[in-house]
């Protein structure tokens, strides 16, 4: 069986993963703003995650410049993780759980709205991660566990269902890009059954490479094709403990950290020249926020908490336009509550007075 169900990173780092599937009490209020769409083009925002309902169940949804689609019933747990917009059709992934109680979920996406399965074996906390979209093809990542409770890293793609780790040892992946017939990949797995320390992993056409990071924990989120050049985003803890957030192109690193003890960067987008990874530092007044190239632009959610950390999953560029989907405290500053920022302004999009979590966005 697995040795442990989170790898070993510094509480910082897993509480922040940890935000991504948690229920919350109800806010005793909030303040609704209305999307902020001004802007030099004609795009339309997509942003995706979920929102709780009055019975306290994780809703998913995607809000198309500020309308809101509901995904699932309510009547059980479910998130959209990631979002993508081909011609007319709106594919969501993510996870929905088989009952009320417990834990065991499906990895799942939509397609306009409409449900399909990734898999019938429902496993603790199993999800779709990240989807690409390359002609008329979804390519879908994530992980489900085995029944030793191993998690494994999966692809789901026109060909089928791929295995991407062995089913030995925990394995996540957490990012996908298609293009010109090569499907890239990216996430982590334990150095073997008995050490769980994670590794930063690249997945080539199903092909494994670790990524380099000098004997130390790493950890892979994203990942952009650009010109022939592959860029993948995340983190490593050096050999201080300290975490940094970690640009890799074409296999070689590169520390975009600013100073911060401890930063990881979960998003990226490619514009032009220049590289956008959003995420977080610890030591931050506003912890989250995202990097252009080396420098980190701070982010501050609607409310501050020490015991709700603000964090930015994504980022999308448009011209002048810089978007980031993340989260932060509600105003109790005991529950989470999802926001996005448009230059550096803080909005939010649900419409119950119940927490939510907003994690991808895409613009068309």
């Amino acid at each position: 069986m697995a040795l442990n169900t989170f790898f070993k990173l510094p509480v910082f780092v897993v509480a922040l993963i940890l935000l991504q599937g948690c229920k919350k009490e109800e806010e005793s209020s909030q303040t609704q703003l209305e999307l902020d769409l001004d802007s030099p083009s004609d795009k339309s925002v997509y942003i995706c995650g979920y929102e709780i309902n009055d019975v306290g169940n994780n809703v998913a949804k995607y809000w198309k410049d500020g309308v809101e689609v509901v995904l699932s019933n309510g009547t059980t747990d479910a998130v959209g993780r990631a979002i993508w917009v081909a011609g007319d059709d709106v594919y969501v992934a993510g996870s929905r759980k088989i009952s009320d109680a417990g834990s065991l979920s499906l990895p799942v996406y939509w397609k306009n709205g409409a449900e399909l399965g990734l898999s019938s074996n429902a496993a603790p906390f199993s999800s779709a991660t990240d989807i690409f979209v390359e002609g008329g093809n979804a390519y879908i990542v994530g992980f489900e566990r085995n029944a030793d409770g191993v998690e494994v890293a999966k692809l789901y793609g026109p060909g089928g269902t791929i295995d991407l780790s062995d089913g030995t040892i925990d394995a996540r992946a957490e990012g996908v890009f298609a293009e010109n017939g090569n499907v890239h990949v990216v996430g982590y797995q334990n150095i073997s059954e008995f050490n769980s320390t994670a590794v930063a992993t690249y997945w080539l056409n199903g092909v494994a490479t670790p990524l380099s990071n000098n004997g130390n924990e790493s950890m892979a989120f994203d990942v952009e094709v650009k010109n022939g050049d592959v860029y993948i985003c995340g983190t490593v803890t050096n050999d201080l403990d300290n975490t940094k957030n970690m640009l890799w192109k074409n296999g070689n690193e590169f520390y975009s950290s600013g100073g911060a003890p401890i930063s990881v960067a979960y998003g990226m987008f490619i514009d032009g020249n220049d590289v956008y990874m959003a995420g977080t530092v610890e030591g931050s007044s506003c912890r989250s926020g995202y990097w252009k190239n080396d420098n980190f632009v701070s982010l501050c959610p609607l409310y501050a908490s020490d015991q709700v950390p603000g964090v930015a999953w994504n980022v999308a560029v448009d011209g002048s336009d810089i978007y980031v989907t993340g989260s932060g405290s509600d105003q109790v500053g005991t529950g989470v509550k999802g926001v996005y920022w448009k230059n550096g302004d803080v909005f939010t999009l649900g419409s119950t007075p119940f927490q939510e979590g907003l994690y991808d966005i895409f613009l068309k």
